[in-house]
């Protein structure tokens, strides 16, 4: 059955529940749901962000906070990673 979209949040908790197990492709997954009905999320642009750090695909996690940098350009955890990625001395 669909899930309503009020409660599309569930796949937020179910993707921090992935994360907490290190199963982080399944937690990009119920991110990626979770965006589907909120593709301006800015926490969930960076869940998934984080996720592709932890498995080290360092072109995605790029591209993730880059992404979540054009809707809040003050996010201070994509600032703080694309910082770190920057810096030749701190690989992902």
């Amino acid at each position: 059955s669909e899930v309503s979209p009020e409660n599309f949040e569930i796949f937020q908790l179910i993707g921090q529940f992935y994360v907490q197990i290190s199963d982080y492709s399944s937690a990009v997954l119920q991110f990626e749901k979770f965006l589907r009905k909120n593709p301006q999320n800015v926490a969930g642009l960076c869940n998934i962000a984080e996720c592709y750090r932890l498995m080290v695909h360092e072109d995605a996690v790029v591209m993730g906070f880059q992404q979540a940098l054009k809707i809040d350009p003050k996010c201070i955890l994509a600032n703080q990673r694309l910082s770190e990625i920057s810096q030749p001395s701190n690989k992902v």
